[in-house]
């Protein structure tokens, strides 16, 4: 089961919030820190916990080129 929900986030992160992926990645985090050696399927977790990463990062650096200030007025271009 639970591989069934990491491929549906994956499939879906895009509809996801920002909130709700810094949640999950700091749950998931938790989560392998705890139970790690006993998890039977580690990969399955990393691999999840990396997608949300890498999605909380490329948001946050789409929003970074959004908010860039405008050359000629300093006002932020959107």
């Amino acid at each position: 089961m639970p591989m069934v929900v990491a491929d549906y986030i994956k499939r879906h992160i895009q509809l996801l919030d920002d909130k709700f992926l810094v949640l999950a990645a700091d749950e998931i985090r938790r989560y392998l820190e705890d139970y790690a050696e006993h998890e039977p399927n580690p990969n399955l977790w990393h691999g999840l916990l990396g997608t949300l990463e890498t999605e909380q990062r490329e948001r946050a650096t789409r929003k970074a080129r959004k908010i860039r200030p405008c050359p000629a007025c300093g006002k932020p271009s959107l």
